[in-house]
């Protein structure tokens, strides 16, 4: 009968990204519940809300082996408040079972497991790997296009990943803006001299959702080394201490949307990214619209101006290159935010492609991303 101990740390960092999944008002009792199984020296706490389902390995001592499912969320809380460091977990009946502490105990209802849903049985090809760092620094600056409506197209909530024969790509947009993160394929002798590289196996195209996204993040913090499977209907993430699968999102991303990296400006500059973020904080405090317009002019200096119709305006110069003709444009502020929050350092660069033509902005420490965005009218 199912019985182990754990350490409180370990099962804390486990439930913690179960929370992403389990539903806070399910649609079938089910799916506010875990399926924690004891076997082979590890502890494999389970979770489904109907469209993603994640397997997390667990270090654990072993004194019974067996399954259990517990309520997610209210065993994740009751946890978190516990002060010892080790925690016994134990099935008391098959409809009970109980978490005990130095101090206390408390009982949770079970319920059976064997009506666990499965998410597929269908085979998955292998599309690619990659070590976890590369992969963090993908999904962090691929997914700033990301809409937070989710009543919106599912193009729009969602992260493109796509490989034609020749190269890798990761692309989002909320219409207004678009992230497109894309790198050449690199031969197996180059994988060898460079571990921080994709290593693809097949061509593919699939979406996956911004919540898909966040959980995937998560769990990267704790592996090394992720893999890449698909299937028509799902794709499946595999490390060594876990596997999530989740059903694709429609594949109805902008079909055209390479087109729009434009080349040949008509003028950029170059700025420190730190310079850049200190001088928006300050140019837009006076604004008390939610959009905080800013308006952009390019020349020896970059000028930052931002008004507001009852108090007045703001503006600042910052240094750095300025390569081309004059130019003026508006962004809205936080625009220039979500893509400076991807970057930790470096320098910036801001291209201006002509009148009603798109902004793209670039960080010189990433050259195999570009940020999109329409210019305000």
């Amino acid at each position: 009968m199912f019985r182990v101990v754990i350490e409180k740390s370990e099962l804390i960092k486990s439930l913690r990204v179960h929370q992403q999944i389990i539903d806070k008002k399910p649609t079938q009792i089910i799916f506010s519940y875990i399926k924690l199984e004891a076997k082979d020296n590890s502890l494999v706490i389970e979770s489904t809300d109907g469209d993603t389902l994640l397997n997390h390995k667990t270090k654990v001592d072993i004194i019974g082996e067996g399954v259990i499912t517990l309520p997610g969320n209210m065993f994740y809380n009751l946890v978190r408040k516990i002060s010892d460091t080790k925690i016994e977990i134990s099935q008391t009946s098959t409809q009970s079972a109980c978490v005990k502490y130095k101090k206390g105990s408390f009982d949770l209802e079970v319920i059976n497991h064997e009506k666990w849903p499965k998410l597929t049985q269908q085979e998955h090809q292998k599309c690619f790997s990659g070590k976890s760092a590369e992969l963090i620094k993908i999904l962090r600056v691929s997914k700033t296009s990301i809409s937070s409506n989710e009543a919106i197209r599912s193009s729009f909530n969602g992260v493109l990943l796509e490989c034609n024969g020749e190269d890798v790509v990761f692309a989002s947009t909320d219409s207004f803006r678009m992230s497109i993160y894309s790198r050449d394929i690199i031969s197996n002798e180059d994988l060898q001299k460079n571990n921080t590289s994709l290593e693809v196996f097949n061509k593919f195209k699939f979406m996956i959702s911004k919540k898909l996204v966040e959980i995937i993040l998560i769990l990267l913090e704790d592996s090394t080394e992720l893999s890449f499977y698909k299937n028509e209907q799902h794709v499946k993430i595999e490390s060594s201490n876990f596997s999530l699968t989740s059903r694709l999102l429609p594949e109805n991303f902008p079909k055209d949307y390479q087109n729009l990296v434009l080349k040949n400006e008509e003028s950029s500059f170059e700025c420190s990214l730190e310079d850049l973020k200190e001088v928006l904080d300050r140019v837009s405090t006076i604004s008390m619209d939610s959009l905080k317009n800013i308006s952009v002019n390019l020349k020896s200096k970059m000028n930052l101006e931002c008004y507001n119709d009852n108090y007045g305006s703001s503006k600042e110069d910052i240094d750095g290159i300025h390569l081309g003709d004059e130019s003026s444009f508006k962004i809205q502020f936080q625009t220039w935010m979500d893509f400076l929050r991807a970057f930790n350092s470096g320098n910036i660069k801001v291209e201006y492609h002509g009148k009603n033509k798109p902004i793209i902005l670039k960080s010189m420490q990433e050259p195999n991303f570009v940020y999109i965005t329409s210019p305000i009218e």
